[in-house]
């Protein structure tokens, strides 16, 4: 498959996510159309309709609009693209493994397990979110109760603020979520001034 992959798409998107070289999007018809890298078949999509979809580095996962959960690109001979069964209503796709949120309300975890282990990404703690997302070597997710819990490797990627957040986004060596104020906030490695905000 060619390296360059295909150009960005013409239309009107509902959600967007960039991946570690390629970039996918659901349109407002339910398709997904992604663009950019596809040497591992990760800017290839099904045909199925999806309510969002989440990039990787090698890989995409989607939830459509039944629940379930598609993945496709990489493997990595660990289950990268094979999802369980359960019905979710989020997914975010790491480097090397996905999480994903349930209906019921739990989080499940696929792909290269002992890479995961080896930060502890793929293990987040006890409670319920209302979403996640994950990075290389860390991830976060909002609680419940508007909290953001982060793991993995924090001494990279630093711990967050307190506060209610409606989002949050885990980049490589650092964090950012918005407040209900609008407001964003950023932790972590700010070397390239990454977790240092405009002023609006």
């Amino acid at each position: 498959m060619s390296m360059d992959g295909p150009p960005p798409p013409i239309g009107t998107f509902e959600n967007v996510s960039s991946g570690g070289t390629h970039s996918c999007g659901v349109t407002t018809t339910g398709s997904v159309e992604c663009w950019g890298n596809d040497e591992d078949g990760q800017a290839t999509p099904p045909t199925d309709t999806f309510e969002s979809v989440s990039a990787g580095a090698f890989h995409t996962c989607g939830v459509t609009t039944t629940g379930s959960v598609e993945c496709w690109g990489s493997d990595l001979g660990e289950g990268l693209s094979t999802p369980p069964t359960d019905t979710f209503k989020s997914v975010s796709a790491g480097t090397w493994h996905t999480c994903g949120l349930t209906t019921a309300g739990r989080t499940r975890c696929w792909g290269d397990m002992e890479w995961a282990d080896f930060f502890w990404e793929g293990y987040p703690p006890t409670g319920s979110f209302e979403s996640m997302s994950m990075s290389d070597a860390h991830a976060c997710g909002i609680t419940t109760s508007g909290s953001v819990e982060c793991w993995g490797e924090l001494d990279w990627a630093g711990g967050p603020p307190p506060g209610s957040f409606e989002s949050v986004s885990a980049g490589g060596l650092h964090t950012c979520g918005i407040q209900p104020t609008g407001n964003v906030e950023c932790w972590g490695n700010d070397e390239q001034g990454q977790s240092t905000p405009p002023e609006l």
